[in-house]
Protein backbone atom coordinates (compact mmCIF):
# COMPACT_ATOMS: atom_id res chain seq x y z
CA UNK A 1 0.00 0.00 0.00
CA UNK A 2 1.70 3.16 -1.53
CA UNK A 3 2.05 5.59 2.13
CA UNK A 4 0.12 8.89 1.40
CA UNK A 5 1.68 11.90 -0.08
CA UNK A 6 2.26 15.00 1.75
CA UNK A 7 0.52 18.36 0.43
CA UNK A 8 2.69 21.31 -0.28
CA UNK A 9 0.45 24.77 0.66
CA UNK A 10 0.85 28.15 -0.61
CA UNK A 11 1.38 30.46 0.80
CA UNK A 12 4.00 28.53 3.28
CA UNK A 13 3.87 31.03 5.35
CA UNK A 14 2.00 34.64 6.28
CA UNK A 15 1.70 37.35 8.81
CA UNK A 16 -2.05 38.47 9.37
CA UNK A 17 -3.61 41.12 11.54
CA UNK A 18 -6.46 40.40 14.15
CA UNK A 19 -10.14 39.62 12.13
CA UNK A 20 -7.87 39.11 8.57
CA UNK A 21 -8.32 36.07 6.17
CA UNK A 22 -6.14 34.37 3.98
CA UNK A 23 -6.59 31.41 1.27
CA UNK A 24 -4.46 28.47 1.77
CA UNK A 25 -4.12 26.08 -1.72
CA UNK A 26 -2.41 22.89 -1.26
CA UNK A 27 -0.65 21.32 -4.33
CA UNK A 28 0.47 17.66 -4.67
CA UNK A 29 3.23 16.59 -6.55
CA UNK A 30 1.06 14.25 -8.88
CA UNK A 31 -0.12 17.22 -9.96
CA UNK A 32 -3.84 15.68 -9.27
CA UNK A 33 -6.00 18.04 -6.25
CA UNK A 34 -6.76 15.29 -3.70
CA UNK A 35 -9.12 16.09 -0.57
CA UNK A 36 -7.34 17.96 1.93
CA UNK A 37 -8.12 18.49 5.93
CA UNK A 38 -7.27 21.59 7.24
CA UNK A 39 -6.72 22.12 10.71
CA UNK A 40 -5.61 25.19 13.03
CA UNK A 41 -2.90 24.10 15.71
CA UNK A 42 -0.40 26.02 18.41
CA UNK A 43 0.65 26.74 21.37
CA UNK A 44 -2.65 27.62 23.62
CA UNK A 45 -4.87 26.85 21.09
CA UNK A 46 -8.16 25.68 21.65
CA UNK A 47 -11.71 26.45 20.38
CA UNK A 48 -11.79 29.55 18.23
CA UNK A 49 -8.75 31.49 20.13
CA UNK A 50 -6.44 31.01 17.42
CA UNK A 51 -9.18 31.33 14.25
CA UNK A 52 -10.94 29.15 12.16
CA UNK A 53 -10.22 27.58 8.72
CA UNK A 54 -12.95 26.78 6.51
CA UNK A 55 -12.69 24.66 3.40
CA UNK A 56 -13.27 26.27 0.44
CA UNK A 57 -12.78 23.27 -2.47
CA UNK A 58 -10.89 19.79 -2.57
CA UNK A 59 -7.66 21.35 -2.02
CA UNK A 60 -7.90 24.90 -0.51
CA UNK A 61 -9.34 26.36 2.57
CA UNK A 62 -9.51 30.30 3.94
CA UNK A 63 -8.30 31.13 7.23
CA UNK A 64 -9.84 34.03 9.35
CA UNK A 65 -7.42 35.72 12.29
CA UNK A 66 -9.59 35.55 15.74
CA UNK A 67 -10.87 39.29 16.11
CA UNK A 68 -8.57 39.67 19.45
CA UNK A 69 -5.60 38.24 21.16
Amino acid sequence: MPLPKRPSRSPATTGLTTGSQQTFIASFCSGTAQSVTWTVTGNGCNATNCGTVTSTGTDSATYTAPASL
